[in-house]
């Protein structure tokens, strides 16, 4: 379900809306590539004790894929209460880097 929501909510949890932006891609994409990992752990699993060979995977996305939460929702919702901390680390250049880190 999709809900509205103010930009405003999001301002208030940063500095500008840029950053929080930023800062919630990156922490959807730790989303995606966790439920990635995990998927592949499962598949594992299952190639090591359910006698499957990888000819015989079907190529269609499974069910249960589909039905996890959008990675970038969550992300939403962990910035939204306060559960994504973030700080700014140097690059090489001196600049100054943001990094989201679950809490």
């Amino acid at each position: 379900m999709i809900k509205t929501l103010s930009i405003r909510d999001i301002e208030k949890k940063a500095t500008n809306i840029y950053e929080a932006i930023v800062v919630l891609a990156k922490r959807a994409r730790q989303i995606n590539d966790d439920q990635k990992q995990e998927r592949a752990a499962e598949r594992d699993y299952e190639d090591e004790y359910g006698g499957y060979g990888e000819e015989e995977y079907p190529v269609e996305v499974p069910d249960d894929f589909e039905d996890l939460p959008k990675p970038t929702a969550i992300a939403l919702e962990e910035f939204l209460q306060d559960k994504v901390k973030f700080n700014y680390l140097e690059d090489k250049k001196g600049e100054e880097m943001s990094r989201p880190s679950e809490s």
